[in-house]
């Protein structure tokens, strides 16, 4: 297999692997972009949306769009100790705790069950090797973006 094969390969797993995620979200009813937001609050006990936005390349708008649906849903609210400098941070409400742990938590769990099925071990190398991949491909882009298309 040559290399153009392989990054065709690479390509593909990588956008399924996001559909996989976008399945996930559609079997508890929500959408993908939630999962983003519901993901960060995992991580983080909170979010914002410039955060969110940049970490997923997801436009700040949509990220807007899905925050202001959620808390006209009841499930997060405004959080001033959290904000960062004019960004609002949203934390979880009550009702948002009681509707989104559950889902949280069957989410740790899928990912943790498909990760054992690899092995710990290999998936710090895949982790690994797709970081250093990452940070190729910015090199990469930092270079086209300061010589233009003309390579």
């Amino acid at each position: 297999m040559d290399i153009i094969e392989l990054i065709e390969q690479f390509n593909i797993a990588i956008i399924q692997l996001r559909g996989v995620y976008s399945q996930w979200s559609k079997v508890y009813g929500i959408s993908y972009n939630e999962t983003l937001v519901i993901y960060t609050l995992r991580s983080q006990g909170y979010c914002i949306q410039k955060e969110i936005s940049d970490r997923y390349l997801i436009p700040r708008q949509t990220i807007h769009n899905v925050i202001k649906q959620m808390m006209n849903n009841g499930l997060l609210k405004t959080d001033k100790e959290k904000n960062v400098g004019r960004q609002k941070a949203y934390v979880l409400t009550e009702k948002g705790k009681q509707e989104l742990q559950p889902l949280m938590d069957s989410l740790t769990q899928y990912e943790i069950d498909a990760a054992n099925q690899i092995g710990i071990t290999q998936f710090k190398e895949m982790n690994q090797m797709l970081l250093t991949y990452h940070k190729a491909l910015v090199t990469e882009l930092k270079e086209v973006q300061r010589n233009g298309t003309n390579r």
